[in-house]
């Protein structure tokens, strides 16, 4: 398992974003990934970052390449997606 925090930014109201995000948990709990925690910058509630643990960073951008519609009507700037991997 790995912990993969995942940073971006949203063109969406943080609270808009999340409600999105929120009523996708069993779909990404389906898929072996279980959020940790979700949170934004406190001087920029635009840039967003989540925790996720998962098998791997691949599994988890493979889980967003399928759900690559849902996450662009979210409000989530795909093109300013950081990716980081940590041993769990």
């Amino acid at each position: 398992m790995a912990t993969v925090y995942i940073t971006f930014e949203i063109a969406k109201d943080f609270e808009d974003w999340k409600e999105v995000f929120d009523d996708d948990q069993e779909n990404l709990n389906e898929n072996g990934i279980e959020t940790l925690a979700v949170g934004y910058e406190l001087d920029n509630p635009s840039k967003v970052r989540i925790a996720l643990s998962a098998e791997s960073l691949e599994a988890v951008q493979e889980f967003m390449q399928g759900n690559n519609e849902t996450i662009e009507d979210s409000g989530h700037i795909i093109e300013t997606t950081v990716f980081e991997e940590f041993s769990d």
